[in-house]
């Protein structure tokens, strides 16, 4: 039987959570052997913290009257017995809806107010003040709760056509599509801008997070904010109507936004909704699947797609069948065929990526962890030679010792110095990094082009403008990876000085990829782009549109600054974690020595007992590395096995 998609959700979530389990086992085990220092510990909790939490979104765009909330209810929430997202003829869901779950929050609706479009905050600033929303508490055990309360999405209110043009809904002359004007000069517009559903869903609590957007063409859209969203999600089901087939206002979103993998957006699965109006009782089953069969192709010819990326389901007669447990209508409703493509489409790519991530996070521990075992070893061989060789030692020799023990003692102080200057320069160094990464200065790159789009008159000179600022952002970047391939170069100088004058291990200093941040950069011009073209010159006149449009490139540059200023803190943490590791062993074993030749000079005796207790230290230190190799290898395995776990749960 072919597995649903919550069969496989649930399959991964298992994963994540025995993945999750082994790695603390792997840091007690750590602990135990006394291979567990803050620096390891960290990277450890944030791997950990990046399994058990890691979320992927599924977006669901079409036009409105398309069958977007019937599809995901059909989808993902069929379990509840009923109708969760409001579903009907006509428009419903008025603004972009989250749903999720964060556990040790309420389960609440929140709510966005229109209004706040008035003002120049971001969705991402307005997300950081909850008194802004209107928040909703629900009782997930009821459904009709759930589903009454959810109808508030569908709210709208009646404004003057003066606060629709502010709001940026309604330009006098130039309605936008589906727009009417109310009886006495008024016009309908969403209630709330945004909201955001928290549920304990078993699949929300999993890590999934569906993202339903209105119609982006219909009134109760705001497409800047929309499309952000849909940037950042790893699946977007696209969903025309059989009943519409390929409509203008659907061509022109895909033209806009998703042909080609445009603008970084995830290329969507291409859902032809509403199957059911094609049954046909007064048809032979023959015609019926012809007249599917060419529904499809005739939207594949449209988008430019081939006939088998385009999927036909009837997510109504799914939801009744799963309902009522109708497996005769279920398989009729085709919804078997969206549920393994999102499967192939989504959740394989997001276990390859994870796994990728996590196979290189413990790589990089494997060896850091080695290269401590490693210099314990180096270590207790060099304590085994000593006292081998002071067996029968003379006093001449016994001094002898001492003074080797002095000249190290000055080395390794000498070392110490240099790591403080290190640190010292370093942290200088990450200084000018995060000034580099100021919230403020970014925030003023991008002011600067708004002010010349705010500038009255025909702007000209905007598309230089808009190049001129993503051309600063870039030598931000720049300048951001220059500091880091000096710390890079300080911190291998200085580590190849200890290494040869301590005999330490210290591995090569692997900065953190600016190759990702760089790329999303640069599809963020991409997306942006196009409104800066010459055929938009008038759309840069509006008010609204230049405001929105400012607020998105500060959303945008906000949450690069953001991946690039993690990634720096993580990196900037583990750098002198070795070091201080192999600089405490290099003290202990110093003064061991010390002890060691003033019990010959006292006692002259227990040299042998403690030759053979060194012995099998060192022997206890090879099974130990031993062991590392053996556990890292469980835990990459565990992460390699996650990526082919889909694939045969589907057969």
């Amino acid at each position: 039987m072919t597995a649903t998609f919550n069969d496989l959700w649930a399959e991964r979530s298992a994963w994540r959570g025995e993945f999750s389990f082994l790695l603390r086992l792997f840091s007690q085990w750590l602990k135990e052997n006394g291979l567990l220092d803050s620096a390891v510990a960290a990277r450890i909790a944030q791997l950990e913290q990046q399994v058990r939490f890691e979320k992927l979104t599924i977006a669901f765009v079409a036009e409105y009257s398309r069958g977007k909330s019937e599809l995901i209810n059909a989808l993902f929430f069929a379990d509840y017995g009923r109708r969760i997202l409001p579903a009907r003829a006509g428009r419903t869901t008025m603004c972009p809806t989250e749903i999720g779950y964060e556990p040790g929050t309420a389960t609440c609706l929140r709510l966005l107010p229109i209004q706040t479009r008035l003002q120049p905050q971001s969705l991402l600033d307005w997300r950081a003040v909850p008194e802004a929303w209107v928040c909703t508490e629900l009782d997930e055990t009821d459904a009709d709760h759930l589903a009454g309360a959810l109808e508030r999405v569908t709210e709208t209110l009646q404004i003057s056509t003066d606060e629709a043009h502010a709001l940026g809904f309604f330009q006098r002359g130039n309605p936008p599509p589906g727009a009417q004007e109310e009886p006495h000069g008024l016009v309908t517009v969403p209630k709330w801008r945004h909201a955001i559903l928290n549920i304990p869903h078993p699949l929300l609590g999993r890590g999934l997070v569906v993202l339903d957007t209105p119609g982006l063409n219909a009134i109760g859209a705001e497409p800047e904010l929309t499309l952000e969203l849909i940037a950042q999600t790893q699946a977007v089901v696209f969903v025309l109507g059989a009943d519409t087939a390929v409509t203008q206002s659907d061509l022109a979103i895909w033209q806009n936004h998703f042909a080609n993998g445009a603008h970084g957006v995830p290329r969507p699965l291409v859902v032809l909704n509403k199957l059911d109006t094609l049954w046909d009782t007064l048809s032979s089953p023959e015609q019926v699947k012809d007249q599917i069969a060419y529904q499809k192709a005739h939207a594949a010819q449209k988008l430019k797609l081939e006939g088998r990326q385009v999927l036909a389901v009837s997510a109504k007669s799914a939801l009744i069948a799963k309902v009522s447990n109708n497996v005769e209508l279920l398989a009729k409703s085709c919804i078997a065929s969206v549920e393994t493509a999102l499967v192939h489409g989504m959740l394989e790519q997001g276990n390859q990526l994870l796994s990728t991530a996590v196979n290189r996070a413990l790589t990089q521990l494997q060896l850091d962890i080695g290269g401590l075992i490693h210099v314990r070893k180096c270590d207790v061989a060099e304590k085994l030679a000593n006292l081998l060789s002071m067996q029968g030692s003379s006093k001449a020799v016994l001094t002898q010792m001492r003074r080797e023990v002095a000249v190290e003692q000055q080395q390794f102080e000498l070392g110490q110095t240099k790591f403080a200057a290190l640190i010292a320069v370093q942290g200088r160094l990450f200084r000018e990094l995060f000034l580099v990464l100021d919230e403020q200065a970014l925030r003023q790159e991008v002011q600067a082009l708004t002010e010349v789009l705010a500038r009255p008159g025909l702007k000209l000179s905007a598309k230089n403008a808009f190049d001129e600022t993503f051309d600063r952002l870039h030598g931000r970047m720049h300048a951001v990876q220059a500091l880091i391939g000096e710390i890079v170069a300080m911190h291998a100088a200085t580590f190849e000085e200890l290494n040869t004058q301590l005999k330490f291990s210290l591995g090569p200093v692997t900065p953190p990829s600016m190759e990702p941040h760089r790329c999303e950069l640069k599809l963020a011009q991409l997306h942006h782009a196009k409104h800066f073209a010459w055929h938009n010159v008038l759309g840069l006149q509006k008010p609204e549109f230049v405001r929105r449009l400012a607020e998105e490139l500060h959303v945008r540059s906000h949450r690069l600054r953001d991946g690039v200023f993690a990634d720096l803190v993580v990196w900037r943490n583990s750098l002198t974690g070795e070091v201080n590791a192999q600089l405490g062993l290099r003290r202990a074993s110093l003064e061991h020595r010390r002890e060691a030749i003033e019990k010959i000079e006292q006692v002259g005796t227990g040299m042998a007992q403690r030759a053979q207790e060194l012995s099998l230290h060192l022997h206890d230190l090879e099974k130990l590395a031993q062991k590392l190799e053996e556990q890292a290898a469980c835990l990459i395995g565990t992460s390699d096995d996650k990526q082919a776990l889909d694939v045969s749960l589907i057969a």
